[in-house]
């Protein structure tokens, strides 16, 4: 029996933009919607679609602790968190430059 992962995520609309914090068991299904936009009435309003930034646990429980915990802190705690800040920034770079080679 495989054990299930569960990862703690961020979703950003741009950079510098709205920021939405969520768990899940299939983070590459749940970034997918996201992107398509179902699954979640805010990321569709705000145009939500590049994830960012995600950890994994082996506890959902922990998981949940962990979304509640980012969910709490102000924006600029979430940017300021090095290893967040490192990770967002490497994957938004390369978000904007796949979307540039898709529009080519």
């Amino acid at each position: 029996m495989s054990e299930r992962t569960y990862s703690v995520y961020i979703m950003a609309s741009q950079r510098n933009g709205t920021l939405y914090v969520g768990v899940t068991n299939n983070i590459p299904l749940r970034a997918y919607q996201h992107r398509i936009g179902v699954g979640s009435t805010f990321t569709t309003k705000y145009r939500v679609k590049m994830l960012v930034w995600y950890e994994t646990y082996g506890d959902v429980n922990e998981a949940i602790a962990r979304e509640k915990q980012l969910k709490k802190w102000e924006r600029k705690w979430k940017r300021a968190d090095r290893a967040v800040q490192s990770r967002m920034a490497r994957l938004v770079r390369n978000a904007e430059r796949l979307k540039a080679r898709l529009r080519a």
